[in-house]
């Protein structure tokens, strides 16, 4: 059996959409668990009128922070093969069933498969929409995560085996939206999957379509989000004693700033426009950074499961 998991925050016009979409699959053996943080019971309200038509599906509620709430559903999930998605995306029709034909080709169970993310049609001029797009490539060993970076590592369409929570441990409560370091909650769980032995997959043919348009102010807090996320992740690590991390620490600026400039640079801005860019993602990006380490340590970590403790 495939469990599907889907966490919710206030986005009550965007949750009909997806439960459709999955429930539109011809796959037969799955379940899919929707996991609502909402204050309100909009979201509530429109999942549970799905149920009365459709036994696949599931209905809990969480506190606020994507981890607990994706942590909850693991634990309630029935399937060996647990598959992630988002609110505000839409999954193929034949999503679960080629879920199924990659995991059954695969041997080993120490894999994370990541899927296409594909941008909905949108206006670029006024924003953009966070996306996806790999070819197929595997990747192994902890180094390895910052070759792959955090494009190419969305919990969008992301799937493994149920035991990979028995080895590798759950999502770090403080990363990710809600959580007080605000993002990478993937990011992490994949590092420390890697450090393990496992390998990262990405198949292409597994696609979502993503709608979580941004205008450009939003793309903003984004970022600096990413970063704070990032660098905690790192952070932890380091006081993991895992010098791989100390590593993609120090090189994370450098490799990073290059890639921004090279952005801007494409775009073939005036040079005034482009100055003024570059001086506003440095600024943006060297203060978050400092964000991260600062955050990072008011929490105390549990090095034996590398994760922040919520309470010093």
């Amino acid at each position: 059996m495939i469990s599907v998991i889907i966490c919710t925050y206030n986005r009550p016009n965007d949750i009909g959409r997806v439960v459709k979409s999955v429930l539109s699959n011809t796959y037969p053996d799955y379940e899919l668990l929707i996991i609502d943080q909402s204050n309100t019971d909009e979201t509530k309200k429109i999942v549970e009128k799905c149920i009365t038509k459709n036994s696949h599906l599931k209905y809990l509620w969480s506190v606020r922070g994507k981890s607990r709430a994706v942590n909850l559903g693991v634990k309630e999930a029935e399937g060996d093969i647990i598959a992630f998605t988002d609110d505000d995306c839409v999954v193929s029709e034949d999503w679960l069933e080629k879920i199924a034909i990659t995991l059954d080709r695969i041997t080993t169970d120490s894999i994370i498969v990541f899927g296409s993310v594909k941008p909905a049609e949108h206006d670029v001029r006024r924003g953009f929409i966070p996306a996806n797009k790999i070819r197929y490539a595997e990747f192994k060993g902890p180094l390895s995560i910052k070759k792959v970076g955090t494009g190419g590592i969305m919990q969008a369409n992301m799937v493994v085996r149920k035991n990979f929570f028995e080895k590798v441990g759950y999502f770090d409560e403080v990363l990710g939206p809600g959580g007080e370091l605000k993002a990478a909650l993937e990011y992490d769980i994949v590092y420390r999957a890697l450090k393990k032995g496992f390998k990262i997959i990405h198949v292409p043919t597994i696609e979502v379509e993503h709608h979580g348009f941004r205008t450009w102010e939003e793309g903003k807090l984004l970022f600096e989000r990413y970063i704070i996320g990032t660098v905690g992740t790192f952070c932890k690590h380091i006081r993991c004693m895992d010098f791989n991390a100390v590593l993609l620490l120090l090189i994370l600026i450098p490799f990073d700033l290059v890639v921004y400039t090279n952005n801007i640079i494409s775009l073939k801005f005036s040079l005034l426009d482009s100055l003024y860019l570059l001086v506003l993602i440095y600024r943006i990006y060297l203060i978050s950074f400092l964000k991260g380490i600062i955050k990072s340590m008011k929490f105390n970590v549990d090095k034996r499961n590398m994760v922040y403790l919520r309470e010093k």
